[in-house]
């Protein structure tokens, strides 16, 4: 599950990330849960669970019915984002309002971009990006200048494609930062963008003395390595003979692939790494969770 979490939160492609969420929902939130008397629909289930005391519960509930197909659903998902207080909830209605919605559900999901908590300005952003709405991006322009490290990271993955000037200025300053954990931010990120923005950049922090931020910089190498850069390779490559033994792992060593569902794991095309995801957790394939830890 750790796994999965990991690639619902660093996969490059937003439907990706989507369907990592849907499996954890799946494993962690599916919650066997009497409906009232004569309803058995999941709008009867959500309309009882939201209004559950405890945040977790909220929280767990929300997840769940990410995936329910009700028609009911998403509307009742809003109204419920539209009164709820606790961020960490938010954050969990945010996100199975993006995949349950879709684009029809961006104006509550952006209303949260302006939350005094960057956790829920972060998760708004995230949501807004897995709607696949693309004229939702100009909006989140602004956000570059976001005073939480966290959600400028969030923006600059998300509308890298539509100003790439403005967003490789953003992870400059961000890299420029005096505090390490904005600096990791933007290492993070990077792996996001193509290898010829990317590279010149982490090549600056591979040999940092934080050892937290060496190790986001090599980690997004690998990354951008995985995904089929040849100078990012090569870079790993190099890293391997400067640091010492199993600071640096090639992508072979990190995640083989010795079968069709190791390798669609890895494939380019995000519809095959979606079905791909789903089948080793469904399937229990342990052997192929290193596959998903590299992601």
């Amino acid at each position: 599950l750790r796994a999965v979490r990991r690639v619902a939160g660093t996969d490059a492609s937003p439907t990706v990330r989507a369907a990592a969420r849907q499996l954890l929902a799946e494993a962690l939130g599916k919650l066997t849960i009497a409906a009232p008397a004569g309803e058995s629909d999941a709008p009867a289930r959500l309309r009882a669970l939201l209004s559950s005391p405890e945040p977790q519960v909220r929280a767990r509930v929300a997840c769940a019915l990410a995936t329910e197909q009700a028609p009911d659903v998403a509307g009742l998902l809003a109204a419920a984002l539209a009164e709820e207080k606790d961020p960490v909830v938010i954050g969990s209605l945010l996100q199975a309002l993006a995949a349950s919605g879709g684009a029809q559900f961006t104006a509550p999901i952006a209303a949260h971009l302006s939350s005094a908590d960057p956790r829920v300005r972060a998760t708004a952003v995230e949501a807004l990006e897995a709607t696949g709405d693309q004229s939702i991006l100009p909006r989140l322009l602004p956000l570059l200048d976001d005073p939480h490290h966290r959600v400028r990271a969030m923006v600059a993955r998300a509308v890298q494609a539509h100003d790439r000037q403005a967003v490789l200025a953003c992870v400059d300053g961000m890299l420029a930062h005096a505090e390490e954990v904005v600096v990791r931010s933007a290492l993070y990120v990077l792996r996001f963008f193509d290898g010829a923005a990317a590279l010149p950049r982490l090549r600056d922090h591979v040999a940092s003395d934080s050892a937290a931020s060496r190790k986001m910089a090599i980690e997004s190498v690998a990354f951008l390595a995985r995904k089929g850069s040849a100078p990012a390779g090569q870079m790993l490559a190099r890293l391997k003979e400067v640091f010492a033994a199993g600071e640096v792992a090639a992508p072979e060593a990190d995640a083989p692939v010795d079968s069709p569902l190791g390798a669609r794991l890895l494939s380019d095309r995000q519809d095959v790494r979606v079905a791909a995801v789903r089948e080793v957790v469904r399937a229990g394939r342990e052997d192929l969770l290193p596959v998903l830890r590299s992601r």
